[in-house]
């Protein structure tokens, strides 16, 4: 009944494929996983003063690109369907979606054993702003055990 009843939007939908990007292994060995609105540009690796910055070494991944990997269409966020039902989102649309995205943080999705069978990969997940640089917004996902 609990399935039946399930249906995801499209937000829950981006929050899995963030949380499961966040988990994917990665080819380097790298401290942690952010995310920006539009790229994938690197975050600051030093300070003004010289020192690591403090997410210097982390990979960033395209909210955009996940969005349209995976066919993700968040409504009123500027994206387009081509001919053969593609979701895309153009230039145009990146105001707009940051908007939304910015709107997600503090967004929670839990992932407990109804939703995934490996116990490492439970939890609460918190979608939130990690800070900003010279490219835009980085966020992160802060995994929480479920209580």
């Amino acid at each position: 009944m609990r399935e039946v009843g399930r249906l995801d939007t499209p937000e829950d939908m981006l929050m899995d494929a963030l949380i499961e990007a966040f988990l994917a292994p990665s080819v380097q060995k790298v401290p942690g996983t952010l995310f920006r609105v539009w790229g994938d540009e690197k975050p600051p690796q030093k300070t003004k003063e010289g020192d690591p910055a403090p997410f210097a070494g982390y990979r960033v991944v395209s909210i955009r690109d996940t969005l349209m990997d995976k066919g993700i269409a968040l409504v009123h966020s500027g994206y387009v369907k081509g001919d053969d039902g593609a979701v895309f989102y153009p230039d145009a649309a990146k105001t707009i979606l940051a908007g939304r995205v910015g709107a997600m943080a503090g967004a929670v999705r839990e992932w407990n054993a109804d939703r995934e069978d490996a116990p490492e990969r439970q939890g609460r997940y918190v979608f939130q702003k990690a800070g900003q640089d010279k490219y835009g917004t980085l966020y992160r996902l802060e995994r929480l055990d479920l209580a």
